[in-house]
């Protein structure tokens, strides 16, 4: 530091005139010594804040710094969730179930906002090979009937008489597996709906297939 808080700084540089040096290298491609005089430091720090989502909008502080580039950087923090643009402290509130807002409270002042149903539950069934469900019908237990076509014959559907085959499974109220049945030749078959009946289940491809009594005894 020299007397007026300003700094020297020196070093080595071949390069020519231009930019922040004023003078050509003696030799051209050959180092010579160069000294640099710096006035006061004049910065006056500001804080810097991370705009992820690029809506002009600062989420987690950074840095205090005199200046700053890039878009990814601005000096505020009225964004509560840097990852999403359609968030901040400065946007209305939408009807999406989200704090769109930044206030802590969802969907406030929307009367008429629909919500829409959530998921209670989920399940998967099948085996190594593709199965469908293409119908269902209630069964009086709670429970469900589904029926559709599998190809499988491994894990949750064991029997397979080739190519595809109906496939029926029963259901408990909470989408347990009570049973699972096929049935089918060594030709690709497919239920496409199913009805209950007083002596069992009947079930369609086209035209109606066949009643299974002992179906019925199971629902």
């Amino acid at each position: 530091m020299v007397p007026g808080n300003g700094f020297i700084i020196g070093g080595s540089s071949e390069e020519g005139a231009g930019l922040d040096k004023s003078e050509n290298a003696i030799l051209a491609g050959y180092d010579d010594v160069w000294i640099v005089k710096l006035g006061p430091d004049t910065c006056s720090t500001f804080p810097i804040y991370s705009d992820v989502d690029q809506d002009d909008l600062g989420g987690n502080y950074l840095f205090g710094a005199c200046e700053y580039t890039g878009s990814e950087f601005v000096t505020n923090m009225d964004d509560c969730d840097d990852l999403n643009s359609n968030i901040s402290a400065l946007l209305p509130e939408y009807c999406d179930q989200i704090d769109n807002n930044c206030n802590g409270t969802i969907d406030e002042g929307l009367v008429s906002c629909p919500v829409g149903p959530s998921i209670i539950l989920d399940a998967s069934y099948g085996g190594y090979k593709r199965d469908y469900i293409t119908c269902s019908i209630p069964t009086d237990d709670g429970g469900f009937l589904l029926g559709g076509g599998s190809y499988s014959n491994t894990d949750d559907i064991v029997t397979n008489n080739g190519e595809m085959d109906y496939c029926l499974i029963k259901l408990n109220e909470s989408a347990g597996v009570e049973w699972i049945k096929t049935y089918g030749g060594a030709s690709s078959e497919k239920i496409t709906s199913i009805n209950k009946t007083v002596d069992g289940v009947i079930f369609w491809v086209d035209i109606p297939v066949q009643v299974f009594p002992e179906i019925n005894q199971n629902l």
